[in-house]
């Protein structure tokens, strides 16, 4: 990603001269002055906006009043222009949106320009300057990364995700802010307002949209380029632990020096890193890969490494460069910057939940819900808000609820961020119900997908090649390594030692005990080495510790090639189950000696509940022989529960599915001041100098 050399402001033009917005088809009365704010009316708490920007009627006198703990009344009177124009009349398309396949993966970026909307070339993508507003786009099969590098393809089958994010520069005018947030709104729209709308700010960006600039974002200020028809110096700081972040300051000067950053001085011969005695490491590899591009880009020969308070041991040649453009004199550097602390450790966020409803023309927040969240709380008919402070406000809006308020959602949403009193910078973002993304899944202590849409079952007992290459999709999620029909050695702990078990007991596992399955597949000429260990729910610790040392112990008899994988009783994989043929049998307590002739009945009972499926029946069919009764739950006859000690009463609830409520998620690991910090992190990049874990 190379600087610009030009501004990417274009002369500005007559608005006559272009195609108007909703709002200036009006009459001239209702129309916006050009260039100017909305009027305020100072006898009534409304705004005189154009229709196209007006408030519903119900919603125009809010009354002010103080926000409290558990609930907030949010007037409009308060909201910015972006705010109002979040709530824009999308009857028909911008021409820069109509060229967009919805059934295609995409990454666009518009820039407002003369209010319209104009398309960034690709070559500036992840640049952007503080005085602009921007739009960006993101379309991808769900769950699966999108950004500069990715190519317009259709997709046939699977589910699309859709992310829209307007990012306001510090310096954006509320004009070009206001008509990012209204396009966002007529996006979304086109989109059948499936998409997820995220408010972006320069310096508070979210996690996503810095993951869509692999190479880094870059901040400019488009003056310094106009102003100067021969190159200054430049002074540029560098944030971001995975995402480098460059943002250039107003000047070259010592008044933006603190010793918790590093900092990049372009001059004309020599590129200087500036690096303060509390600065990140990671940041400062980061300064040197972008000095790095500079050299290349700006031909300059030399690049020099600046230590915090080590500014006089340079070479004399670098020092007299240096203090050309910093006078060593005049050295002033805070001890840390303003935002070093803002994604410290030392910061703690509670999270609540708010029920959004509208009673006799206000808008009220309530709180429902503090601490951990439940997917429950959620439902259809409604909007929420989830806070989570300085992380950021969710807002999502049931399948249900109506126009009104899934247009006002955002809006609204930065309403309560006032109320509250947040900073204006903190993130805010729209979420549909049926279509959350993983960041919103996780605020919740679980989330269970709707599985109506079709979804592929995983327990597959039979593997078909040709199947898993025309639906890569299910081949991802069963992670079917072949058919499962390679050989199986399979051992139980017992104490410090283990004991094989005989091929005709494989399959049947006790709860308390914990076991090592070998499984070897591939060619004769090359096997290869699969090792589980399941540890049953009711397993000691002991053989749990057992179970690891002698799992260490097979796989060094292996040569170490073998892959390890620990399995948890009722959270089984689909791999692990096709092993036993989809018959797996797992009984209460500690098994026995395997040399005990099992205790066989006359009869096999089937009964299947209220809520089962037909494949459960089948299932369970199969491991009843060919000798058995199928009962149905209410239709069970007395001789029946005489065999299980008397009729009583029993859950007839349908039981909940927690063997796997939350998808694998990945934490960015690393120390600093001393302080472990694990931070869930979604680019999946590993370098040498990380930890990450993996957590299910």
């Amino acid at each position: 990603m190379s600087l610009p050399k030009t501004s990417g402001h274009r002369k500005k033009i007559s608005i006559a001269h272009r195609r108007p917005l909703p709002f200036e088809r009006l009459e001239p009365q209702q129309r916006l002055r050009r260039g100017s704010a909305p009027r305020w009316n100072k006898k009534v708490t409304a705004c005189r906006l154009p229709s196209a920007f007006c408030l519903p009627k119900s919603c125009a006198a809010y009354p002010r009043s103080q926000c409290k703990f558990s609930s907030a009344v949010i007037s409009p009177t308060e909201s910015e222009q972006d705010e109002i124009s979040s709530n824009g009349n999308s009857g028909s398309v911008d021409v820069a949106f109509r060229k967009i396949n919805k059934n295609s993966t995409a990454f666009l970026i518009w820039k407002i320009e003369n209010m319209n909307v104009v398309a960034l070339p690709r070559d500036q993508y992840g640049t952007f300057y503080d005085t602009e507003s921007y739009i960006v786009y993101a379309a991808s099969q769900y769950g699966q990364p999108c950004g500069v590098d990715t190519v317009t393809r259709e997709m046939k089958n699977g589910c699309m995700e859709y992310h829209v994010h307007f990012w306001l520069g510090s310096r954006t005018s509320p004009e070009k802010s206001g008509v990012a947030a209204y396009k966002t709104v007529e996006l979304d729209n086109y989109l059948g307002c499936l998409s997820t709308q995220h408010r972006e700010s320069e310096g508070n960006e979210s996690p996503r949209f810095l993951s869509f600039f692999k190479n880094g974002v870059r901040i400019l200020k488009p003056e310094l380029i106009q102003n100067n028809q021969h190159f200054q110096a430049r002074l540029y700081r560098v944030k971001g632990k995975r995402i480098p972040v460059l943002s250039e300051m107003p000047k070259l000067s010592w008044d933006f020096f603190n010793s918790s950053d590093v900092f990049v001085i372009h001059t004309t011969k020599t590129i200087f890193i500036w690096t303060g005695r509390a600065a990140n490491a990671i940041e400062k590899l980061h300064a040197t890969k972008i000095a790095n591009d500079m050299k290349e880009e700006f031909n300059i020969s030399n690049i020099v490494f600046v230590d915090d308070g080590y500014e006089k041991t340079l070479s004399d040649d670098m020092r007299k460069e240096f203090n050309k453009y910093l006078a060593l004199e005049k050295r002033m550097v805070l001890p840390e910057s303003h935002d070093s602390n803002k994604n410290g450790n030392n910061q703690r966020s509670s999270i609540r939940l708010y029920r959004c409803s509208e009673n006799n023309g206000k808008y009220r927040v309530a709180e429902i819900r503090s601490g951990p969240l439940e997917q429950l709380d959620l439902t259809a008919d409604d909007v929420f808000i989830v806070d989570h402070e300085i992380y950021g406000i969710w807002v999502w809006v049931g399948k249900r609820a109506n126009d009104k308020e899934r247009g006002e959602a955002l809006r609204n949403a930065r309403g309560f961020v006032k109320k509250k009193k947040y900073p204006s910078n903190t993130k805010v973002t729209r979420v549909v119900d049926g279509y959350e993304p993983v960041e919103f899944k996780m605020l919740f202590s679980a989330w269970k997908d709707d599985v109506k849409g079709g979804k592929p079952s995983i327990l597959v007992s039979k593997y078909d090649a040709l199947t898993m290459e025309d639906r890569p999709s299910l081949a991802a999620e069963t992670q079917l390594i072949d058919d499962g029909a390679g050989s199986l050695t399979i051992w139980r702990i017992k104490q410090s030692h283990i004991v094989e078990i005989p091929k005709e007991r494989h399959g049947y596992f006790f709860s308390g005990d914990c076991y090592i399955v070998l499984y070897t597949y591939g060619t004769s000429s090359e096997q290869k080495h699969l090792l589980y260990c399941w540890l049953g729910l009711h397993a000691t610790q002991e053989d749990i510790n057992s179970t690891t040392l002698k799992l260490n112990e097979i796989d060094d008899e292996l040569g170490q090639l073998g892959f390890q994988a620990r399995i948890i009783q009722n959270r089984e994989t689909a791999h692990f189950l096709q092993l036993f043929k989809g018959k797996l049998i797992i009984f209460k307590g500690k098994g026995t000696d395997y040399d005990v002739k099992p205790f066989r009945g006359k009869k096999a009972y089937v009964w299947s509940g209220n809520y089962s499926t037909g494949d459960q029946r089948e299932m369970a069919k199969g491991f009843a022989g060919k000798d058995f009764e199928l009962i149905l739950e209410g239709k069970e006859k007395d001789d029946f529960f005489n065999l299980l000690g008397g009729r009583s009463s029993y859950n007839t609830q349908m039981a909940r599915n927690d063997s796997d409520p939350r998808p694998p998620r990945l934490f960015h690991c690393n120390s600093v001041n001393g302080n472990f910090n694990g931070k869930f992190n979604e680019h999946k990049i590993l370098t040498q100098t990380e930890v990450f874990v993996s957590s299910s």
